[in-house]
């Protein structure tokens, strides 16, 4: 892993390129620029310190990570197939030594350990680090080699590890981000993480985890412009253009509640018993909190392979995300859904786009890959393509990419058995999501038959006339590893998985054309350059069982995916709803369609706050919403008109002015926002539950939502939302240093409500906050001036 020495200097090099430099110390070796330092111990190479230079804060806890802290930790199989664990504190000998790079001005610092495990002779092995470190940047790579006997495996290698992360002393400042679908964040992890059972939180990438990053940001202390700044930010990110399977993991300290970050990897070693990091490990800081550590690894997510389809204007999208309307998501037949999407855009007076789940002959997916001929069969489903383009609703029909039925025909005569995956003990219950009432098995996204079946169904579709397709399952699933050896995928390997989803992906996008729109489960950013949309519900993680109990009471979602790629995916979702059931198939069971309206107790409840929180959501974020099997007897009562109102109100949002320049805006994160706090009521009801789990909880929220978008030549817009009835007074406080705002602000902008649209509220100003009082139920948009 050395370079050539030929590239090597001092490690303690002088004028302009000596802005980096390497000190040891008396028990440690420390790493320094202007912007941060590491130090690692000289016993045994553990990080010790983590020091954010812009807010003097140290973010590792030294005595703690030195007495229980490790780099990085190995998980080996031996011929008996017991497990051997070790870490870099275990082994025999350690030894370090630096280097200097002539041209790049990086420092280079190599970390040795031989003889793992207190009985190197039953483990004779090796591992090696280098840690690439800047001359001026706050971030640092990480890589690593291990060399064991042939007779041994790796089952998983941590690496690197950031140990007894330090709490803050105020801990409202504290923080946990993770990118658990579009992103959650965790205040005050170390005491919640102390009170769970596992003491872990883990989020595998890719599939869960929509990007390979996270973060944890805590208290410092700095002045700019006058302001008490103090927030210092750490983060990790793997720099992995393949998509290996990779683990995410935060856990407790054995002794304390302070947090360790790390990386966990699967490592397949070759036949030699070598393994080499086939990408690096990204360690950061940030000044700022979670946003500017997301605005950090964008800088390296746009020079991907996945965002080479353009972004802002460049970036080109289908008719059916190019103009505003409400998407509609709806399952039944020929008669069914179209109806009812002519119903609600009569009722709402906006464009409706149509998801339509549900189409085809079989109860759900009964008979898949059987789908055609369509549900009323095919005169019937012509008939009503044509009544929706009439109306002009643009449809498009969804595809299970991942599982096939062995009721159906294609099992038997196409002996589709042989292309299922064959999986190991550890993966025998994969984590996606029930299909009623049938059995469904999975399917090796690698094989060319399952890839040559998606495309003919696919292509299929679009000659039944789709404007889209919506491919579902198959990027939402943790990555499985195939050991079918006659499938053709060869050895099992960490980017066997993301290999297989993409092949198969650009199969069907080269069966249906550029044209079609073909969208995804997501977000997921390992296939942003095959899809045009992602359908997420995101902004409804509660209600979808997204944030589970484990992660604490208030954690809460965040639109961390939005931050690095707004500009380069759309996302659609929500999926709300009038009533509180989920959609279901009327060729369902009775009984099965039944338990959706249990218990009544809950169910029957008046959740109209959480249906504002989540359109106010997608609103703030830039998501287009979705409301699910819209029927026109939902309408009657007061609650569901005043949720429709709310629902068109953010719809005519987005077509207005700047609202219409949102798609092809820099997303600049949320702004800080004070008012007055309420408690709403959310209904847990996650996709296909057992009615014994829905519930309702209490949570206190703050009403007025806001966003911030940086428009096409350089123009500033802000998004404030207010989800209650009654209306609020605000402040927004507009961070300098992330927008530059020009002063003095001059505003100018419109407000729309259910009771109709006038221009913008009266709103003060003074330096960068802005202040008044918003209507009930109202979205804003200001363009600064």
């Amino acid at each position: 892993m050395r370079p050539d020495t030929g590239d090597e200097a001092s490690a303690h090099p002088s004028g302009e390129e000596g802005r980096a430099v390497c000190r040891e110390e008396r028990d440690r070796v420390v790493l320094v620029n202007p912007a941060f330092s590491l130090a690692f111990s000289t016993a045994d190479g553990t990080l010790l310190s983590l020091h954010h230079s812009h807010t003097q804060t140290d973010l590792i806890h030294a005595p703690e990570a030195a007495a229980d802290g490790f780099l990085w930790r190995l998980e080996v199989a031996d011929e008996s197939g017991d497990t051997i664990t070790v870490t870099n504190r275990d082994c025999a000998e350690f030894t370090y030594s630096t280097g200097y790079h002539r041209h790049q001005g990086n420092l280079r610092l190599w970390l040795h350990w031989n003889g793992l495990g207190r009985n190197p002779d039953k483990l004779d092995g090796r591992v090696t680090a280098q840690v690439t470190f800047p001359p001026h940047a706050p971030t640092a790579l990480f890589e690593a080699e291990i060399g064991l006997p042939s007779h041994l495996s790796v089952r998983s290698f941590t690496f690197p590890a950031l140990c007894a992360i330090r709490s803050p002393d105020i801990l409202d400042d504290d923080a946990l981000f993770l990118p658990l679908s579009g992103g959650i964040l965790i205040p005050d992890p170390c005491s919640t993480l102390h009170s769970h059972p596992d003491r872990s939180w883990q989020v595998v990438y890719p599939g869960p985890a929509s990007m390979q990053f996270f973060g944890y940001s805590c208290g410092g202390r700095a002045t700019v412009s006058l302001a008490t700044v103090r927030l210092a930010t750490v983060w990790l990110a793997a720099a992995d253009p393949q998509g290996a399977a990779k683990t995410m993991t935060a856990s407790a300290m054995p002794r304390s509640s302070r947090l360790n970050l790390a990386f966990t990897h699967h490592p397949a070693l070759r036949p030699d018993g070598l393994w080499s990091a086939a990408y690096p490990c990204v360690v950061g800081t940030a000044f700022g909190d979670w946003f500017e550590a997301a605005r950090e690894y964008r800088a390296w997510a746009a020079e991907q392979p996945w965002s080479a389809r353009g972004r802002g204007g460049e970036r080109r999208l289908p008719a059916l995300t190019s103009s505003y309307g409400l998407w509609t998501s709806h399952w039944g037949g020929a008669r069914r859904a179209p109806a009812a999407a002519r119903d609600l855009q009569r009722a709402i007076n906006i464009p409706i786009k149509l998801d339509w789940r549900c189409w085809h002959a079989c109860a759900r997916n009964g008979a898949y890959p059987d789908y055609f001929p369509p549900r009323d069969g095919a005169p019937a489903f012509a008939a009503a393509k044509e009544q929706l383009a009439q109306a002009g609703v643009l449809a498009q029909l969804n595809l299970d990419g991942l599982s096939a039925s062995p009721d159906s025909q294609a099992w038997a005569v196409e002996q589709a058995d042989g292309h299922t995956l064959l999986l190991s003990a550890d993966d025998d219950s994969p984590p996606v999501s029930a299909s009623r009432p049938a059995r469904l098995d999975l399917m090796c996204p690698s094989t060319p038959y399952w890839r040559d079946k998606l495309s003919a169904l696919a292509r299929q579709a679009v000659e039944h006339g789709a404007d889209g397709l919506y491919l579902e399952q198959l990027t939402a699933t943790r990555p499985l590893v195939c050991r079918n050896p006659d499938h053709g995928h060869g050895a099992p390997t960490p980017a066997q998985w993301s290999a297989g989803v993409r092949t198969t992906l650009a199969a069907v996008r080269k069966a249906i054309g550029e044209d079609i729109q073909l969208a995804l489960d997501g977000p997921a950013e390992l296939y942003l350059d095959l899809a045009d949309v992602f359908f997420s519900h995101h902004p409804a993680a509660e209600a979808r069982g997204l944030l589970s109990d484990h992660f604490g009471p208030r954690c809460s979602p965040i639109p961390l995916f939005s931050a690095v790629y707004h500009d380069y995916a759309t996302l659609i979702g929500p999926d709300v709803s009038l009533v509180n059931h989920q959609p279901y198939d009327p060729l369902w069971p009775p009984a099965a369609i039944a338990d959706l309206r249990g218990p009544q107790a809950v169910m029957d409840r008046d959740y109209q706050a959480q249906f504002c929180l989540q359109v106010g959501r997608a609103a703030a974020w830039g998501q287009h919403p979705v409301l699910a099997n819209f029927s026109p007897e939902q309408c009657r009562g007061a609650s569901s008109p005043r949720k429709l109102a709310f629902l068109a109100a953010a719809l005519r949002a987005q077509a207005w002015g700047v609202g219409a320049l949102i798609p092809y805006s820099e997303f600049m994160g949320p702004i800080t926002i004070e008012s007055f706090p309420v408690e709403i009521q959310l209904l847990v009801n996650p996709i296909d539950s057992h009615p014994s789990a829905r519930r309702a909880i209490t949570r206190s929220i703050q009403p007025v939502l806001g966003s911030a978008w940086r428009t096409p030549g350089s123009g500033l817009a802000l998004v404030l939302v207010n989800i209650n009835h009654h209306h609020h007074e605000f402040t927004a406080r507009l961070r300098s240093s992330r927008l530059s705002p020009k002063l003095p602000l001059r505003l100018l902008g419109r407000t729309f409500s259910e009771d109709g649209d006038v221009p913008a509220v009266s709103l003060r100003t003074s330096g960068t906050e802005i202040s008044g009082r918003l209507p009930g139920r109202c979205v804003v948009l200001i363009s600064l001036r």
